[in-house]
């Protein structure tokens, strides 16, 4: 190769790689300097050239990553731009907001009703709100830089003492580093010349790591209004009688009046020191326990009573009426005192235990004398009774006769004294049921009629129109009333007429305001007198005994009875003119049915081989007399002194009947009838119980105790055979169960007067009522029985109305039968007589 092809081929590189000024770079001239061969410049120029080659292809690439930094670089820089420009914006907005919202805290500072007042380290006043000046009465400039010390200040508390600064919230808080919360003092306003109340606060602040506060801020509550008012009210609750107190449902208390360190003896910090459970009685804590349960479930309290004990230890009784605050927790109460009460409570349930300890013991006295008097009434009208039977002489059976009667005046006089004894005790029941209150006057003029006939006096009976035919009454009590008044007010009648009315004050459709009325024509009653009349054994002055007979007791019993009933009873008279009495019943129910119905109790078959009778009595003339009647009959007849001796006896003979006295010595009939019941030997003999007691509860006694009937003493002959007739079954049916051929009794000291009554429709009457057991009409058929029985002077009637009366209650249908059996008999037998 030539040099000038290698020449071209060197200026072809240069060409390629561009970079013209390398050939001053790598000396030509050396290349072409003299004495060069071809060889050593081709391969100096090679060699040149690659490495010309590789420096421009390094700086090529430099080039390239010079250029890849400058793209991010400036792609860097654009961002870093924008972001700078954002953060301008926000930053501008930032301001903007922080701008409005230190303006929107100034503007709620200074229109926040709550007073704030931010002091620093040493408790001077930096800034104040417009509320904390108009409380204080100072603006900004005369509170900067004034501290709680100053003594410009005339700061008070509740009870007018001076507050000292250091006691301020502000400074405590600085003080202390915790917050003092809700303190209440009064600040003199010099703009207002007046003291405000207000609870103020300190809350201290703190910087970062700091254990001081570097400022306090203090709020201030105006409760001027709230404070004046609570210490008006507490002005007002301390002047009342009755404790009024807040509580807490932890059991303290929160508020109280001056009432309750008064009632109690504490003084007010004690009492709020502890809790309230600790003053409690320790018998009362688990009553108020689950009372504040019951407050904590939102429920409310009345009158609920419990005992606290007082600083002296005596008892307080408390009446409380309380009521929870769910918002707040807390519990407001008023109690009052009732200790006066409790106390008055106690004593009169004392006297009121005394009082029926005494009427019991009163019962008791006259059910035993009841018993003594009926037992000697029993051997005297028994034994005469029997006499009555054996003598001849006309002149010796008056003399039994009077005995008899005198003893039935006894007998009565007694049974008063036992109604008004059983209405004072309380053992007198009403039993209001549907009455037919026509049927009832019906019967209360029947069993007058003829006493008035006799007594040439006019009786008249007037029902209302108006008035219900069925009413709710005490049927037996109302009778009781009526009978009395119209036997009264014929026996003080001596002409004219007596009249029962029966009027309606007022009428609804479920009730009647009711009147009977009863008046006479007869002696009347002077002015001064009539309320006297109802006292038990007063008679009116002047009154002749023997004229008029009474015991004084029948006015006082009625007056009762109607006030028993929810009634009144009064009179009205003038001396002379006649007498009205009044029984006034107000909203008495009006009945539309029947009144009751009957039930039958089965009753055991005695043993078919009669025994002995059992008679048992400590009373050796009770033992006698009915020894005798029973013999007379053919009965053998076993006796026995007490409970004990009737035990042994009926084990050992076996009686076909047991008749026991109740009240004995060792041991009494109730016992001895309840260990024979128990007994398989004895359990299935009739026991019938012979006792004067006939109160509501002994007869309840004696039924409880297994007794299978009762025959009350005096015990009449013919009763008391009726009694054995019924559970032994052995005596004929009609006439003779009930009035032997051979009985004396059938004597009488009005027979034809009897027979006339008899006959007169009564018989008739009485067997209608009887077939259809019209229980009612029964009733009063009974007690015309027992008028008759007085008014004629027999006693078989008597005998047969005590029967009928008993076969009511028990509601034996064989027995009223019988009685009618007896009736008829008797009718029967006084027709042949009159023959």
């Amino acid at each position: 190769m030539s040099a000038a092809q290698i020449l071209s081929m060197l200026l072809l590189l240069f060409h390629l790689v561009g970079d013209h000024g390398g050939l001053d770079r790598i000396g030509l001239g050396m290349v072409w300097g003299p004495g060069a061969g071809t060889s050593v410049l081709v391969a100096a120029s090679f060699t040149l050239l690659v490495d010309l080659f590789l420096r421009r292809r390094a700086g090529m690439r430099r080039k390239r990553e010079r250029e890849e930094v400058l793209q991010k670089l400036a792609k860097a820089n654009r961002e870093l731009e924008d972001l700078a420009g954002e953060r301008g914006r926000a930053l501008v907005l930032a301001s903007r907001d922080v701008v409005q919202t230190e303006q929107q805290y100034r503007e709620l500072f200074d229109s926040m009703t709550q007073g704030v007042v931010y002091q620093d380290s040493e408790g001077r006043v930096l800034r104040a709100n417009q509320a904390a000046c108009k409380i204080l009465g100072l603006d900004m400039e005369q509170l900067m830089g004034r501290t709680s010390l100053d003594p410009r200040w005339r700061v008070i508390h509740e009870d007018g003492s001076p507050f000292p600064g250091e006691e301020h919230p502000a400074m405590v808080a600085l003080r202390t580093g915790r917050i003092v919360r809700n303190v209440v003092m009064g600040i003199f306003n010099p703009a207002e010349d007046r003291y405000r109340w207000a609870v103020v606060s300190g809350v201290p602040q703190f910087r970062d790591g700091e254990d001081k506060p570097w400022q306090v801020f203090a709020t201030i509550d105006d409760h001027t209004e709230i404070i004046n008012l609570r210490r008006e009210k507490d002005q007002l609750f301390d002047l009342s009688q009755d404790v009024i107190c807040i509580a807490t449902l932890e059991g303290y208390f929160h508020y109280f009046n001056d009432a309750l360190p008064r009632i109690l003896g504490f003084d007010r910090e004690n009492l709020a020191e502890h809790r309230f459970l600790d003053f409690v009685h320790p018998d009362d804590l688990d009553s108020t326990i689950l009372a504040m349960s019951a407050l904590g479930e939102n429920q409310t309290i009345k009158d609920f009573e419990n005992r606290y004990l007082a600083a002296d230890g005596s008892v307080v009784w408390f009446s409380w009426s309380s009521a929870p605050d769910p918002a707040t927790g807390l519990v407001y109460a008023i109690a009052r005192d009732v200790s006066d009460r409790k106390r008055f409570e106690f004593e009169l349930e004392q006297a009121k235990v005394q009082a029926e300890n005494a009427n019991r013991a009163k019962s008791e006295f006259l059910a035993n004398m009841s018993h003594e008097i009926r037992t000697p009434l029993n051997a005297v009208t028994g034994f005469s009774e029997l006499l009555s039977g054996v003598l001849v002489e006309e002149k010796h059976r008056r003399y039994a006769e009077s005995i008899r009667s005198a003893g039935r005046s006894l007998l009565t006089l007694i049974n008063d004294i036992l109604d008004l004894s059983k209405i004072e005790a309380g053992m007198m029941h009403i039993e209001a049921r549907p009455v037919h209150v026509r049927r009832l006057v019906e019967e209360i003029g029947a069993i007058f009629s003829m006493t008035a006939e006799e007594a040439g006096i006019s009786l008249e009976l007037e029902v209302a129109p108006e008035v219900p035919n069925l009413l709710v009454l005490d049927e037996a009590r109302i009778r009781q009333v009526l009978l009395n008044l119209v036997g009264n007010a014929l026996k003080f009648t001596s002409q004219g007429t007596v009249t029962l009315e029966v009027l309606v004050e007022k009428r609804t459709p479920i009730d009647v305001d009711l009147v009977f009325r009863v008046e006479d024509t007869g002696i009347g009653i002077p002015p001064g007198q009539m309320e006297g009349i109802f006292d038990a054994f007063r008679q009116q002055p002047g009154q002749s005994q023997r004229a008029f007979g009474g015991t004084g007791l029948g006015l006082a019993i009625s007056r009762r009875l109607v006030e028993m009933m929810g009634g009144r009873l009064s009179v009205e008279s003038e001396v002379g003119k006649g007498s009205r009495f009044l029984v006034s019943l107000e909203t008495v129910a009006v009945a539309s049915g029947p009144d009751e119905t009957s039930s039958f109790d089965s009753i055991e078959a005695p043993p078919s081989s009669l025994g002995p009778v059992l008679v048992v009595d400590d009373y050796e003339f009770n033992r006698h007399l009915v020894r005798e009647i029973l013999a007379a009959k053919g009965f053998d007849v076993v006796e026995a002194v007490d409970g004990n001796d009737a035990l042994e006896k009926a084990n050992s003979f076996q009686p076909c009947l047991v008749l026991m006295d109740v009240r004995m010595p060792v041991m009494d009939g109730i016992e001895a009838c309840k260990r024979l019941r128990s007994d398989d030997s004895t359990r299935r003999i009739p026991i019938v119980a012979l006792t004067a007691s006939v109160s509501t509860p002994e007869v309840a006694a004696i039924r409880a105790a297994g007794f299978d009937g009762l025959v009350p003493k005096p015990v009449a002959i013919n009763g008391l055979l009726a009694e054995l007739a019924r559970h032994l079954g052995s005596f004929p049916e009609g006439d003779a169960a009930v009035v032997p051929e051979e009985d004396p009794e059938v004597e009488v000291l009005d027979g034809e007067g009897l027979l006339r009554w008899l006959r007169g429709g009564f018989l008739d009457r009485f067997e209608e009522q009887s077939r259809r057991i019209e229980f009612d009409r029964l009733r009063g058929a009974q007690i015309e029985l027992s008028e008759a029985a007085g008014r004629f002077g027999a006693d078989r009637l008597a005998s047969l109305s005590r029967r009928l009366g008993r076969a009511i209650e028990e509601v034996d249908v064989v027995e009223i039968r019988r009685v009618w059996s007896g009736l008829e008999a008797l009718a029967s037998r006084m027709e042949r007589r009159v023959a």
